[in-house]
Order: C-alpha cells, then structure tokens, then sequence
C-alpha cells in the first residue's frame, strides 16, 4: 500500500478528477459531431435537396415570367397574321394590319370619315361601305393603321347611300369604301373564323 503524503493525496485526487471530466467531455463531443465519413448518403440528401431547391426555383422564374407577359401582354391571338404575311398584325380591340403589298393587291380604299359626315352626328356612307354579317351591320374604320370593324345603327338605304351613325367615331378616322367584303375575310382568316362563319 501507497502511503501518499496529505498534500500528495489532494493532488492525486484532484488530477484524477480533472482527468475524469476531461474524458466525459471529449466523448460527448465526439458524439455529438456529424460522422462525415458515411459521406455518400449524406452527399445524396445534400444533391436531392440541391435538385429540389433547383427545381423550385425554375417553376417559380415560370410563373413570374407568365405574369409579366400577362400583365404587359395585348389582346393579340395566335391565328393567320404574322410579318411576311397579308396580315401583318391582329387585335381583338384594335383590328387587324395589312402590309402595303396586301393593300395594293386587294385594291382596298378609304376615305376621311369626315367626308360623309352631316348634322347630327350621321354619315351619309357610299352602299359599298357597309357589310352585313349576322343579323348585324358594320363599317371598317382605318384608325391609327388598323381597320377596325365598327358596328353601326340607325341604319337607313337611300339608293347608292346609306345612311347611319357610327359610335366611338373620331374626326381623325377613315372609312373603307371599297373591297370591303376582302377585308371581312382577312379579318376573319386573322382569327382563325373564316371556316366558322362567324367573327369579332
């Protein structure tokens, strides 16, 4: 048997303690750190993650670039118009755009709106201004380089003149007097009717 001295004796106990806390320390954070060294499974939820957010991330740049169009989109449809096409340009509100070769080839003539107008807000129409279509009657208007077909009323024939009133109409339009009919049909190509039978 050891005889230690007293002050020995302390400081035998108290390195033994010291070395006690010391190993209880260091296994518990060798417990509580991550094993990084079952790395596959772990660098496989890290990529599937990575893909997710990857994923996420494009539908989310979807949606906000479908808003943007939506938002600074027009009233333009897909149909039978394009740049090298008769039909340059189609709008449910504006109406349609010919080139300049169209509008030589159909033969399609205007007028300033201005010179049929009387009292009262009537225009005095050449006959052949005026289409007929579905129980309804219109004229075309070329407004700001679209022709618009533009429903009228107070419809009255006197002879070769017809006599009607045309609401939204502005001093500044003009009114297509001749080859009407061609244009109703592009207008109707444009959006995909003409087989239909029917229009805007």
């Amino acid at each position: 048997m050891i005889n230690l001295k007293p002050v020995e004796s302390i400081a035998a106990v108290f390195l033994m303690t010291f070395m006690a806390v010391f190993l209880q320390c260091s296994g518990e954070t060798h417990h509580s750190t991550p094993d990084h060294k079952d790395g596959p499974a772990h660098a496989e939820q890290h990529e599937t993650a990575k893909g997710h957010e990857t994923e996420q991330e494009k539908e989310e740049h979807t949606e906000r670039h479908s808003e943007d169009e939506h938002e600074a989109g027009s009233h333009s449809e897909p149909g039978n118009f394009g740049k090298d096409m008769a039909v340059t340009a189609a709008d449910r509100e504006k109406g349609i755009q010919l080139s300049p070769k169209a509008l030589r080839t159909t033969g399609i003539a205007t007028t300033p709106l201005s010179t049929y107008r009387t009292e009262g807000g009537i225009f005095r129409v050449p006959k052949s201004a005026v289409i007929h279509y579905e129980e309804k009657t219109a004229v075309y208007i070329l407004r700001d380089g679209w022709f618009l077909l533009s429903p009228v009323s107070g419809v009255h024939e006197a002879g070769n003149v017809t006599i009607i009133k045309i609401p939204g109409a502005k001093t500044t339009d003009s009114i297509v007097i001749k080859k009407t009919a061609i244009l109703r049909l592009a207008h109707l190509e444009a959006f995909g009717a003409s087989g239909h039978g029917h229009g805007h």
